[in-house]
């Protein structure tokens, strides 16, 4: 995300809540230049039903792009062991993102040359020609977040198939008897084993 939250805009990879399975990934654009998801352009996700990307503290939705497989997020995805994310910006063109199960990462990947020209339809695509990307999205910085409620998981907790209310599993110390280690700068591990739920970061590599 950028500085002055929306102004520089907001890209979200990975995002999800609670029992979610599917990863959703999201743009949120906070100007008034022109940002919409036009489905009619080829990815292998599902709109989410709002094409406006722009957002404001009291609406932020963003314009999303579902998953469509259930190994995307979550559980399934930590059973898997996980995969790649992978994020094309290109002022010109559009933003792209794929995801890539554990066995199915490229080669060029795996041996520090990507070329998205290999990796078939995105997951999710926003064309440049009904999105601005260099006035909506700049100055940004990468970030993991993990939070706890929150605005969107708490506020659908109770129909997520959780238990009790979010605070209450919160407060309860049983609940969270993992730990959280710095196991070599870029790594880091958190293991909540009530919720089966885990960060396992093997590299972050950014292209120019």
């Amino acid at each position: 995300m950028g500085p002055n939250w929306p102004t520089a805009g907001e890209i979200d990879i990975i995002e999800g809540v609670n029992d979610q399975a599917n990863n959703q990934m999201t743009l949120h654009s906070g100007t008034s230049n022109q940002c919409t998801l036009d489905e009619s352009f080829s990815f292998t996700g599902q709109p989410t039903g709002n094409m406006d990307c722009y957002s404001s503290a009291g609406n932020d939705l963003g314009c999303s792009i579902l998953d469509t497989d259930a190994s995307s997020f979550g559980y399934g995805f930590n059973s898997g062991q996980g995969g790649v994310f992978a994020l094309q910006w290109d002022n010109s063109y559009g933003m792209s993102i794929w995801r890539f199960a554990r066995d199915r990462i490229p080669q060029d990947i795996t041996s520090q040359t990507p070329n998205p020209a290999n990796w078939g339809e995105p997951t999710g695509f926003w064309s440049a020609d009904t999105c601005d990307i260099g006035a909506n999205f700049y100055s940004h910085t990468l970030v993991f977040d993990t939070t706890i409620c929150g605005d969107w998981a708490g506020a659908v907790y109770g129909t997520s198939g959780c238990p009790g209310t979010c605070s209450d599993i919160v407060a309860n110390a049983a609940n969270f008897v993992g730990e959280l280690v710095d196991l070599c700068r870029d790594v880091f591990f958190v293991d909540f084993v009530r919720l089966d739920a885990k960060w396992v970061i093997n590299y972050v590599a950014v292209y120019q």
